[in-house]
């Protein structure tokens, strides 16, 4: 049984993902859910990917000018990702470095690190899309701590919090030094714990 840390590390929201690069219509709805916005750990939401819970890792073939080829290059550039799988809701699946050289016809797999992939349900990606707008009114990323109450009050409004805090913080894929950032140690069995002052 995993602890629950507290819900306290600031979120901010990266808007358009590469609109510079990419026409909006082929990014729309991919968004950086960002922890820590002065270290930056990028939580990215990648709408749908057609039949990618078909096969494991799933076929690949560079293509920049489509919709999902693109969300599959976003993916493979990615260290964490959400993407909706009503088959794979709630699973955790890991793409190796060696999947992803040779996507990208990359001779040294050392220099590449290992992709966390959460599934969860095209209702709560739907969901998630939508706090995160009403979230990004809010003066959510300050430099001092946040308010305790404020916190309260966001998670008891929005599912998305809860998320990050139990579904990515609080699993066993978050690196180490990912948790530090947040002030966080896995203790000798595995739990989340805050570190100590």
């Amino acid at each position: 049984m995993h602890l629950i840390p507290k819900y306290n590390f600031n979120i901010s929201f990266l808007e358009e993902v590469d609109n510079d690069l990419y026409s909006e219509d082929l990014v729309a709805d991919i968004f950086d859910v960002i922890m820590n916005s002065r270290l930056g750990i990028y939580i990215k939401f990648i709408p749908e990917i057609d039949r990618i819970d078909e096969k494991w890792p799933f076929d690949f073939e560079y293509d920049d000018s489509t919709t999902q080829g693109l969300r599959k290059i976003f993916l493979l550039e990615s260290k964490y990702v959400v993407t909706p799988s009503d088959k794979w809701k709630g699973e955790t699946k890991i793409l190796n470095k060696e999947f992803i050289a040779e996507c990208f016809h990359i001779e040294d797999a050392e220099k590449i690190q290992d992709i966390v992939v959460f599934f969860i349900s095209k209702e709560d990606f739907e969901l998630y899309k939508n706090e995160k707008e009403k979230i990004s009114t809010f003066d959510v990323d300050m430099e001092d701590q946040l308010i305790p109450q404020f916190i309260d009050d966001l998670e008891k409004e929005y599912k998305l919090p809860g998320f990050l805090k139990n579904r990515i913080i609080n699993s066993p894929y978050l690196s180490d030094q990912d948790l530090s950032y947040l002030e966080r140690i896995r203790d000798k069995n595995g739990n989340v714990i805050r570190m100590e002052d």
